[in-house]
C-alpha cells in the first residue's frame, strides 16, 4: 500500500469521524419530524441533548403548572403595584386557582380544600419545587403584608376576607407539597 494510498483512507477515516446526518425520521402516532440532526463521534458535553417521549398525562400536568404561573405572577404585580385591581371578582377567581393547585397535589375525598388532607402526589410536589411555584406562593404570603405602604393591615383584616382565605389556601399548599418530601422539605424552609 502506498503512502498516498494510505492518507487517502485516513481522510475518508476522518471524514466519517467528523460526523453524519442521521436520516429523517417521521412518527405517525406523534406526528413529530426529527430531520438532519449531526451525530458527532468527539462531541463536547455541550453538543449533548436527551430527547424523551413523555406521558401525556404528565404534560397535561405541567402544561397546568405553567398556566398557572403567569396568574401568579400577575397577583404578585397587582399587590406590589397597583392593589386596586383586587377587588372581590379577581381575589375569588384567585382563590379558585389556589383551590384546583389544592387538589393538584393530594389524592383526597374531602371537597373543602381548606381542611383536605390526603396521600400526596410525589412527582407534582417536585413540579411545584422545580418551576419554582413554591417561590412565587411564599411571595404571595409576604407582599400584601411587608413595606410601609403594605396594601393589607393584618390588624384590620377579618377571617372571611379574601386576602386571608388565600393566604390560609397558600398555606395548605405549601404544606401539602411538603407532605412526605424531604427535598421540599428542605426547599420550604
Amino acid at each position: 500500500m502506498s503512502n498516498k494510498q494510505a492518507e487517502e483512507e485516513g481522510q475518508e477515516k476522518e471524514e466519517d469521524q467528523k460526523g453524519k446526518f442521521v436520516a429523517t425520521m417521521f412518527d405517525d402516532t406523534d406526528s413529530i419530524i426529527f430531520n438532519a440532526t449531526k451525530m458527532i463521534q468527539h462531541g463536547s458535553m455541550d453538543d449533548v441533548f436527551i430527547l424523551e417521549k413523555f406521558n401525556q398525562d404528565e404534560v397535561k400536568k405541567i402544561l397546568f403548572i405553567h398556566s398557572n404561573i403567569p396568574k401568579i405572577k400577575e397577583f404578585i404585580y397587582y399587590i406590589r403595584n397597583d392593589p386596586i385591581y383586587l377587588k372581590s371578582p379577581y381575589m375569588k377567581a384567585f382563590e379558585e386557582l389556589l383551590t384546583k393547585l389544592v387538589f393538584f397535589l393530594t389524592i383526597t375525598d374531602v371537597k373543602d380544600p381548606f381542611t383536605c388532607e390526603g396521600t400526596p402526589i410525589k412527582q407534582n410536589q417536585k413540579y411545584f419545587r422545580e418551576l419554582k411555584v413554591i417561590d412565587l406562593l411564599i411571595d404571595v404570603i409576604i407582599y400584601p403584608f411587608e413595606g410601609l405602604n403594605a396594601p393589607f393591615n393584618l390588624d384590620q383584616l377579618t377571617g372571611k376576607s379574601p386576602m386571608i382565605r388565600i393566604c390560609r389556601l397558600i398555606y395548605r399548599v405549601l404544606k401539602l407539597c411538603v407532605k412526605d418530601n424531604e427535598h421540599n422539605k428542605f426547599y420550604v424552609a
